[in-house]
């Protein structure tokens, strides 16, 4: 969440394609810091196979 400005450039070519996922509120790693993973799909048809969607999103997020 607070990444520098070239992993953010580097994230938005995939974030821009629909390859992008994000999934948060996992428990806290072993040093009490907050996790996240960052899922990136080879193509976005991959990606809607895999995850099951309300609706179509080019940013997506899964909460607990």
């Amino acid at each position: 969440t607070n990444g520098v400005m070239a992993r953010l450039q580097f994230l938005k070519q995939y974030m821009l394609a629909d390859c992008f996922h994000v999934i948060m509120g996992l428990p806290r790693g072993p040093m009490g810091m907050r996790c996240i993973w960052i899922v990136i799909f080879s193509s976005k048809d991959i990606k809607k196979r895999m995850l099951k969607f309300q609706k179509d999103m080019p940013i997506s997020i899964t909460l607990p």
